[in-house]
């Protein structure tokens, strides 16, 4: 598996490339259930409304996670999508000044790991933020799960972005 290469070592154009390159895979997707691009908005993922995380015991769009423990696996995302829904992650950002999280694992449901991400070289780095070309893709229907895997018990949670996309049809929450 590809690590998560920081964003300072990348120029804007590889960014958006790579950006561009997920988008189209969702297109592609939804396409091979018969949705035509016109019908369909792609846009950046929202944690409550797109994933279902319910940060600070609310129905808030807040990337926050639950407290977390020591060196015991914590989920972060368990949300069916919708047959009409394609998601991608490629990307991590951490927003946390003093983050606990360590690795982030990606899957379709409990079965299919995805991705598998260690975060301690971009929390070395100066923007914390890394992305991947090698990004966690679910189709229609799938059960996004996200696990974080932090070092130190912290009951206040970490502030964890993942940075990713979500394809829907139009009208959906997105109406242009």
């Amino acid at each position: 598996m590809r690590k998560l290469i920081p964003i300072s070592q990348l120029t804007p154009e590889m960014v958006d490339g790579l950006r561009s390159v997920v988008k189209s895979r969702l297109l592609a997707e939804a396409a091979k259930k018969g949705y035509a691009a016109d019908d369909l908005v792609v846009a950046d993922l929202l944690p409550n409304a797109d994933l279902g995380i319910a940060a600070l015991g609310g129905a808030f769009d807040y990337w926050y996670t639950a407290a977390l423990t020591a060196d015991t696996s914590s989920p972060y995302v368990s949300h069916k999508l919708d047959d009409d829904e394609w998601v991608a992650i490629y990307g991590i950002a951490i927003n946390d000044a003093n983050p606990s999280t360590r690795k982030v694992k990606c899957s379709v449901g409990t079965a299919i790991v995805l991705v598998d991400w260690q975060l301690e070289e971009i929390m070395c780095d100066m923007i914390p933020i890394g992305v991947s070309e090698e990004y966690a893709l679910w189709l229609a229907g799938d059960t996004v799960t996200v696990d974080l895997l932090p070092q130190v018990t912290k009951a206040a949670g970490d502030h964890i972005v993942l940075v990713g996309l979500i394809c829907q049809p139009k009208g959906k929450r997105i109406t242009k």
